[in-house]
């Protein structure tokens, strides 16, 4: 099998990330060498990896384990005990050092990302990126993690990898309306250039206006209908949303990288 070390830890910290808490180093083997039960395959499809069954078929096991064991050893995975059934599972979860290798690794991994669970997800991101734009430009502050439906620790998250390929300082653009409001302007001007420029006007637009982002010169979705001769401009935004979540995308522009990275 011609994977690299990156592309396997890479797989099993994607996997370790999906099943945050609710399978053991045994069921993330298991079902990258295809021998998953029922349940764990509806799992993976809930979280949009079921691509990864098998992904691993035809390695030992010892050498998968001991890919694992170097990643906890090495502080990207830990194990927690959770109590199941009247008892205290060992179950993995993902670190935030864990998080950062895996967007590191990210480019390597060998996922198609063209499904429908891929495409959703990115629309959800992009849902989330309309509201987080809409938060920056307000006038006054507001609590940006209620306005994106997400936790605080998945906002830092998200202003952390965003930053980083805005370049931006993340201590810093949520510090007062001023700078809110100029993190806004460089998003908005990002995510124009790097995702919605690669794009057709029309998957541009059906995409925006599905997701409720709100850009001069963005057409309503009777407009597109008319001017674009549409008949769904929601499957037109689907289709945009599998083009960014794609992996040959994803190499386009660091912006667009992190937009799939998060959709994962």
């Amino acid at each position: 099998m011609s994977l690299t070390l990156d592309e396997i830890r890479g797989m099993l910290l994607l996997c370790a990330k999906a099943f945050s808490g609710k399978r053991g180093r045994s069921g993330i083997i298991k079902f990258l060498l295809g021998e998953a039960s029922a349940s764990t395959e509806h799992l993976a499809r809930e979280n949009g990896i079921s691509e990864l069954f098998g992904a691993l078929a035809g390695l030992d096991y010892k050498d998968v384990q001991q890919s694992i064991s170097h990643l906890e050893r090495n502080g990207f995975l830990e194990t927690v005990n959770k109590e199941a059934q009247g008892k205290l599972l060992p179950l993995m979860q993902v670190t935030p050092r864990g998080l950062a290798e895996l967007e590191r690794l990210r480019p390597a991994l060998a996922l198609s990302g063209q499904g429908a669970a891929s495409a959703e997800r990115m629309l959800l991101i992009l849902m989330r990126m309309a509201r987080l734009l809409e938060g920056l430009k307000a006038a006054q502050l507001i609590d940006l993690a209620a306005q994106l439906g997400c936790t605080d620790g998945q906002l830092r998250q998200y202003v952390q990898l965003l930053c980083k390929v805005l370049q931006l300082r993340p201590e810093a653009v949520l510090a007062t309306t001023h700078a809110r409001q100029h993190f806004a302007v460089v998003l908005e001007r990002g995510l124009c250039t790097a995702a919605f420029a690669e794009l057709t006007e029309a998957e541009a637009q059906a995409l925006r206006c599905y997701v409720g982002m709100q850009l001069k010169h963005q057409l309503d979705r009777e407009s597109l209908q008319q001017y674009y001769d549409l008949a769904s401009p929601e499957d037109k935004a689907r289709q945009a949303a599998a083009r960014l979540a794609g992996r040959e995308w994803q190499h386009k522009h660091p912006l667009v990288s992190v937009l799939g990275f998060l959709s994962l």
